[in-house]
């Protein structure tokens, strides 16, 4: 712009005076500012600008186009409202063109136009004003209003991750109780791999942070940028070919596995790595991420780390809070006895201290219901918590989250057994002694194999060979690929993360930027 060329033609003429002192100011001045199109009244502010930047370091910034009289339909309150009504509707189908298109409509109706009349007269416009926008105006009004033309990638969701449910959860559940592990032995290691020595209380086990996260790595899906000579694009496959699902464990320290010292008899490998080639009835199931953790994760951790406590830590994901079919939830049961619902666990009335079969015994006077399914009104019969005329359901919805007499689902949901109904897969690893973790939904920034995913698939596509078993050969060399020390640095910048939400800061602010990316040295908790 017309700075970066004030600045440019003053470096020009400061070393053309080194290179010619035997001219006088004038003519080289004229000179620089013939090399810009210019004549002698540039020149002449070339001088002054000279002055000025010797003896403060200042130029003085130009007003070419800052002329008040220019008037712009960005600056109108309606036309701003009708843009933030178009974005709102859309979401993320938002396009230039479809903006301009809609501004456009917006400002050929009929009171809009009367506005535009009476901003001409007060502007002192002689044409006719333009009823509408071009495309490229609105990508520079979209650029105005902070928005970015840029490749969709995986991150934070941010209308989820400031949820209220979902930052209570962080700030009151999740990093209140990764802290209190910490402190009660939860192993933490310098950066050559030596571990900083804690004096457990007593009854304590050392803890050791396990990770866990699924990702695809796709045949097809090579360079996404290379060199190319003369538009001499390569030939590629329109989809990314057959995909190779991954499930991972890590430890600060490296991927879960076990050390090449220690023999793995009795175990079915060495790595906790699990590998899936997903297509037709072949996908990840609930079922069998609890087989992979149970079965194959937790032997080997035993095995790595003898005598030691996993803590493991899972994302929010539909296949980690998977239900048992017997677990104790109201939503599997009618009000009525019998029928299709499902046959569930014992329950426990903690008010009278005794176990409740959710089952008719097989000596019910009522032949039919022998062995048959209670149903929510007589497991609250059973309480004392039943009402005459209580429905099933609230219509359209509960409007008390905490009463217990609006309706039976919600009455049985709130007593403490069903409260305290767990997913089988945490009930699966709480059973072998360890614990379990879930990290706040939409919040990958605190999960470090994300880092790990990313590093891997560098490595996969700087090494694709377009095949599938290609990608076969290719996928563990790839998470090979990432050092346990890289691992490790991941891990704390992700603690870095979590310091930083527990000192308040919020994502993506300036202080939280500088806390996350800079303080490299700050200990962690």
């Amino acid at each position: 712009g017309q700075n970066l060329m004030r600045h440019t033609a003053v470096l020009q003429f400061i070393q053309l005076q080194l290179k010619r002192p035997w001219e006088i100011r004038e003519t080289l001045s004229l000179a620089v500012a013939e090399s810009f199109g210019r004549a002698t009244s540039t020149a002449k502010c070339l001088r002054s600008w000279e002055r000025s930047w010797i003896s403060s370091r200042y130029i003085k910034v130009g007003l070419k186009g800052k002329n008040k009289s220019t008037y712009s339909w960005l600056e109108d309150e309606g036309v701003l409202l009708a843009m933030r009504e178009y974005i709102a509707s859309v979401g993320e189908k938002l396009t230039s063109l479809g903006l301009a298109q809609a501004i456009t409509e917006y400002l050929q109706e009929e009171d809009i136009t009367n506005k535009a009349e009476e901003v001409n007269k007060i502007l002192f416009y002689k044409s006719e004003s333009k009823k509408s926008i071009s495309e490229r105006t609105a990508r520079n009004w979209l650029n105005k209003l902070g928005f970015e033309w840029k490749d969709v990638r995986k991150g934070v969701y941010i209308d989820g991750h400031e949820r209220e449910d979902v930052v209570r959860y962080r700030q009151e559940v999740f990093l209140p109780v990764l802290q209190q592990l910490f402190h009660s032995g939860l192993r933490e290691w310098t950066e050559d791999g030596t571990i900083l020595l804690k004096e457990l209380p007593a009854g304590e086990k050392e803890k050791i942070l396990v990770t866990h996260d699924e990702s695809t790595f796709n045949a097809n899906d090579g360079k996404r940028r290379m060199w190319i000579q003369n538009n001499a694009q390569p030939l590629r496959q329109k989809s990314k070919g057959r995909g190779i699902m991954v499930s991972e464990f890590l430890t600060p320290r490296g991927r879960l596995a076990v050390p090449e010292h220690i023999s793995i008899d009795g175990l079915p490998r060495r790595q906790a790595t699990e590998y899936l080639e997903y297509g037709q009835d072949n996908y990840w199931t609930g079922d069998k991420m609890v087989q992979h953790t149970l079965q194959v994760a937790i032997p080997i951790f035993e095995r790595a780390f003898p005598g030691k406590q996993a803590l493991f830590l899972f994302d929010n994901a539909s296949n980690h809070n998977a239900y048992a079919s017997d677990a104790l939830l109201v939503t599997n049961m009618n009000l009525g006895p019998g029928g299709k619902q499902a046959i569930l666990r014992d329950g426990f009335i903690h008010s009278k201290g005794i176990a409740q079969s959710i089952l008719f015994p097989d000596n019910h006077p009522d032949l039919e219901l022998r062995g048959k399914a209670k149903g929510i009104r007589q497991v609250l019969m059973e309480r004392g918590l039943w009402q005459l005329g209580m429905k099933l359901n609230c219509k359209p919805a509960c409007t008390d989250p905490t009463s217990q007499t609006c309706c039976a689902r919600q009455c049985l949901r709130l007593e403490q057994d069903f409260q305290a109904q767990r997913g089988s897969l945490q009930e699966g690893i709480e059973a072998r002694g360890h614990l379990v973790l879930f990290y706040p939904k939409f919040h990958c920034e605190l999960n470090f194999i994300e880092f790990f995913w990313a590093a891997a698939k560098r490595h996969a596509r700087e090494n694709c060979e377009y095949s599938l078993q290609g990608l076969r050969d290719t996928i563990p060399l790839s998470l090979n690929s990432v050092s346990e020390l890289t691992i490790w640095r991941f891990y704390n910048k992700c603690q870095r993360t979590m310091s930083a939400y527990r000192d308040g800061c919020q994502y993506g602010t300036a202080d939280f930027k500088e806390r996350v990316y800079k303080s490299h040295r700050r200990k962690l908790a």
